[in-house]
């Protein structure tokens, strides 16, 4: 078993992952397995948010939960306010979503993606419920993922130290990865187009970052990316397992606890409970202790050692 997994103290599942989370943490030196899903990705937010947020928060994120590619990059805005994360439809609110923003009284709720993704008619109920409504959107999830960089950076005192580029069409495991890192580091997530590294450059100008982690190896960010930034390091691996277990083994040396969700690679868009676990379970942590997210094919978790 690969030294990640025996530094772990507690896993916890999301979505149907538990049977290989058990298979994976009978290696381990030391563990306590605890599932806090839920019967679908909505309940599964709830649970998480009940799990996290038991006195409430002021502000809370919604996200669809078909739009993987928006909510991906929303980690570190999630961490920084200390916001849950919920999911919608993008014509209704669930029942159980809506219930839980009335739970956590909550003042202000943050829309990740445009109309098609969440409608106005779901923005302006919640505007008629007396929720102040705030949305952060773009034209293309590149312009989205800049956009909620540059609220993260208004929220961070006009400054940022680093950021985390992804292909944002190939690169969604690679950004579920990033995203622990991401929220702990209170850098944002950026996505690319793998043809575009000027554009890239530019929005990196215009956020005054100067250090870069790219995700992923040179057929989803060639070369040219490795001038968009005065500091530019790359991380990747052969597969995504292992790009994200080099994310972990940079990043995380005494970590506490392994949250473990499904890699998006049979289905991409169970990278949605990613984002729970990247944004809402960090984002909850007041311990200050490290934790660790780990991407598992479901039918092979012995890819895991």
């Amino acid at each position: 078993m690969n030294k990640f997994i025996k530094k772990s103290i507690v896993a916890i599942s999301l979505a149907a992952l538990l049977a290989p989370i058990l298979s994976i943490s009978s290696y381990a030196d030391e563990s306590i397995v605890k599932d806090i899903s839920g019967n679908d990705r909505f309940s599964t937010a709830v649970s998480i948010s009940k799990n996290g947020w038991d006195k409430g928060s002021e502000n809370v994120m919604l996200v669809n939960s078909q739009a993987v590619a928006d909510s991906l990059s929303v980690a570190p805005l999630a961490s920084k306010l200390k916001a849950p994360v919920l999911l919608t439809d993008s014509n209704a609110l669930k029942w159980e979503s809506k219930e839980e923003i009335k739970r956590l009284n909550s003042k202000r709720v943050i829309i990740i993606g445009g109309y098609n993704s969440v409608s106005k008619n779901v923005e302006d109920r919640l505007k008629s419920e007396g929720y102040k409504v705030e949305r952060i959107s773009g034209n293309t999830r590149v312009e989205t993922s800049v956009n909620i960089a540059k609220r993260l950076k208004d929220f961070s005192s006009g400054k940022l130290e680093e950021a985390f580029v992804v292909n944002g069409i190939r690169g969604l495991a690679d950004a579920a990865g990033a995203g622990a890192v991401a929220a702990k580091n209170n850098a944002p997530i950026i996505f690319a187009d793998k043809n575009k590294s000027e554009e890239i450059k530019l929005n990196l100008k215009n956020l005054a970052i100067g250090n870069v982690y790219l995700i992923g190896g040179k057929s989803s960010l060639p070369n040219s990316f490795e001038s968009v930034a005065r500091n530019v390091e790359r991380i990747s691996g052969s597969n995504r397992q292992e790009t994200n277990l080099k994310l972990i083994d940079k990043f995380y040396k005494n970590y506490k606890a392994v949250y473990i969700a499904d890699d998006g690679s049979r289905n991409p868009s169970k990278l949605i409970d990613s984002v729970l676990i990247n944004a809402g379970i960090i984002a909850s942590n007041n311990s200050g202790e490290d934790v660790a997210y780990i991407e598992a094919e479901k039918s092979n978790p012995e890819k895991q050692k």
